[in-house]
């Protein structure tokens, strides 16, 4: 009798432990598919003797991901250069945070996007707890406008600035 309860604790607790490592990759699977990564047109007239960085409108940030950007054109001048760097805010339209660093009290780190392409941009918005993402950009090289798409969360793996 003993040995049979024995069993059929073995048996149960076998079954719990299967439904509940099924229901961890459901959860698994869920969470990756929740990423943010439909593409968003973005457009900046930037101009080299500008110090502004212009920010793009700000979308939810969903995971520790790279930010993406694509840089698909430049026309109107002769740009070639922007300076980016990762920041965040409270709202779509919010003051844009330095989320470059892990601290966003020390000075912002920038990189670098030389010429058209796709990006992955280093950030701590998620880790940060700030909702919304908002890489700001200004030109380094050249004026003109530049042109892309971008998303907060990154599927991929490009070009890393910084």
């Amino acid at each position: 009798m003993q040995k049979v309860n024995k069993v059929k604790r073995f048996i149960t607790m076998t079954a719990m432990a299967a439904m509940l490592s099924i229901t961890g990759l459901g959860v698994a699977q869920k969470n990756a598919q929740a990423a943010n990564i439909t593409d968003e047109a973005w457009s900046f007239s930037l101009d080299v003797n500008s110090n502004v960085f212009r920010h793009v409108q700000g979308r939810n940030k969903t995971d520790p991901s790279k930010i993406y950007i694509y840089w698909s054109a430049t026309y109107g001048g002769n740009l070639s250069q922007i300076q980016v760097y990762a920041c965040g805010a409270s709202t779509k339209a919010g003051t844009p945070q330095n989320a470059s660093r892990s601290n966003p009290k020390n000075n912002p780190i920038y990189g670098f996007m030389y010429g058209a392409g796709k990006y992955s941009l280093t950030n701590y918005v998620y880790e940060l707890g700030m909702p919304y993402a908002r890489p700001g950009m200004k030109s380094v090289k050249g004026s003109g406008t530049a042109q892309g798409l971008w998303s907060p969360d990154s599927a991929g793996i490009y070009k890393q600035i910084p």
